[in-house]
């Protein structure tokens, strides 16, 4: 898990924001929210996207996915607390969604640790993650109280605790958290602390047991988010090509969440915007990924080809129905089908140089016909197969 830094992309309340297999999770001065989407919608819209077929039985195809947000606040805590981002990734993030230039993002920054210092006297609170875990450290230091902590959960959840784990309850499926590991290192080495969750309605606070004051407590949760999931979020790609130093790029369609408005279940309704254009650069040799960005409006984009200039800057050729592309060429949207549409990015990823659309009142950049209107019988002339690009 890693933590992308809010540059003015989402909402002002987050600070950082990560995701997980079917959700993510923002960081907020006071805590931090989860949004889980209903695994098997998840896993049955992406069969459907790949061109299978489900049965009636399995699923009846909807153009929405149950979805599940809560908080998780530090009753008493801090309100502004110094936020230190640590273990900074050599790559960044870049998000161009819709024509509003003040959404625009480049150059965001990737963590895989950041520290919340003195979120209650004399205890800081370390976010970072093992795997699919989300970690977060109490480090209690001299002077600091850990029964002053004090976790309060809101959106429509329920909390039980079970084999001394705490389950927060969701309308889509669980998520554990497990036993608090708590200890305290000196030169004679590490000593384990008893400490269990203590439940009070929706306040879950640690009853730690006795301990050196005058040494360092650290209080280690876990959040396991793979308890409820059972797929990976949709990413696929349609097309690559080299840069001029050796480097490659590759090009495809991702899917994405945002930030809630309101906190309980919720039901996200797909009407538009199911996937972006997502861009990625690799280096020479395939072990880093120099940059990764969004690309789309409120509709659906794909890109069909892309190829570099002598300088390293991106050329891509694609097709979107969204009305509000990113564009630097003020063409109004020429019908409700798809258009073309060529958008060049700077060798950096960072800023894009030139976008333009192409069309007409029809469908534009749709090679001979929808894939759902394949028909499999000798004649058919569409050139789809599996997964073949039907838009090139």
């Amino acid at each position: 898990m890693q933590f992308v830094e809010n540059k003015g992309q989402w909402d002002d309340h987050i600070k950082y924001k990560g995701v997980f297999k079917t959700g993510a999770f923002f960081l907020q001065s006071s805590g931090f929210t989860v949004v889980l989407n209903k695994p098997e919608d998840v896993q049955k819209k992406a069969i459907l996207q790949h061109g299978g077929h489900i049965t009636k039985s399995l699923f009846n195809p909807v153009d929405s996915f149950h979805s599940h947000a809560y908080k998780m606040s530090f009753a008493g805590a801090n309100a502004k607390p110094l936020i230190i981002p640590q273990r900074i990734e050599p790559t960044y993030n870049n998000y161009f969604i819709g024509n509003d230039k003040s959404k625009w993002a480049g150059n965001c920054k990737i963590y895989t640790s950041i520290t919340y210092k003195n979120i209650y006297p004399n205890i800081d609170l370390k976010y970072y993650s093992t795997l699919d875990k989300l970690k977060y450290d109490f480090i209690v230091y001299p002077g600091g109280d850990p029964s002053k902590i004090i976790m309060h959960y809101e959106g429509e959840v329920k909390l039980n605790i079970k084999n001394s784990e705490l389950i927060v309850s969701t309308s889509v499926g669980d998520v554990k958290e497990l036993s608090p590991y708590c200890y305290q290192t000196n030169l004679n080495g590490s000593k384990n602390i008893n400490t269990k969750y203590i439940l009070s309605g929706n306040n879950v606070s640690f009853n730690v047991g006795e301990y050196d004051k005058n040494e360092i407590l650290v209080i280690d949760p876990q959040l396991i988010f793979s308890s409820f999931t059972g797929s990976t979020e949709d990413n696929w790609g349609y097309t690559a090509t080299p840069g001029p130093d050796g480097s490659f790029f590759a090009g495809g369609i991702t899917f994405g969440t945002g930030f809630p408005v309101s906190m309980g279940a919720t039901q996200t309704a797909f009407s538009g915007g199911e996937y972006d254009i997502s861009i990625l650069k690799f280096s020479s040799d395939g072990t880093q990924r120099l940059y990764a960005t969004y690309i789309g409006g409120s509709g659906e984009e794909q890109p069909h080809s892309m190829i570099t200039d002598a300088n390293g800057n991106l050329i891509i050729a694609g097709r979107t129905n969204s009305t509000n592309y990113p564009l630097l060429t003020s063409i109004p949207a020429s019908g409700s089908n798809y258009d073309i549409v060529i958008t060049k990015l700077n060798a950096t990823g960072s800023a894009i140089l030139g976008s333009t659309k192409i069309g007409g009142s029809g469908i534009d950049g749709m090679n001979i016909k929808d894939k759902n209107n394949y028909t499999g019988v000798i004649g058919d002339t569409s050139i789809r197969r599996n997964y073949g690009d039907d838009a090139r």
